[in-house]
């Protein structure tokens, strides 16, 4: 599986930086999942769980929202807990 670049910021202070296998983010309208190689992308995250998966596992956490950049196989995630 290809792996994509995943920086993760929560309430100021880095959280995660390094690869991504697959990254599902809650929009307004559902779950939404992303790959490598996705089309460019920016959204408004809606409280609920983050979930990706990294070489070592699957990781999640809760957030009140968040805002998600995807460009460049390269996603950015701002959120706060």
């Amino acid at each position: 599986m290809t792996e994509f670049s995943l920086q993760i910021t929560v309430n100021g202070i880095q959280r995660y930086n390094g690869v991504c296998t697959s990254l599902t983010v809650p929009l307004p309208d559902g779950l939404y999942g992303i790959q490598a190689n996705h089309t460019p992308l920016f959204a408004a995250v809606s409280p609920g769980r983050i979930k990706y998966a990294t070489p070592d596992g699957e990781e999640f956490f809760e957030t009140k929202g968040a805002f998600l950049r995807f460009e460049k196989n390269t996603a950015v995630i701002l959120a706060r807990e």
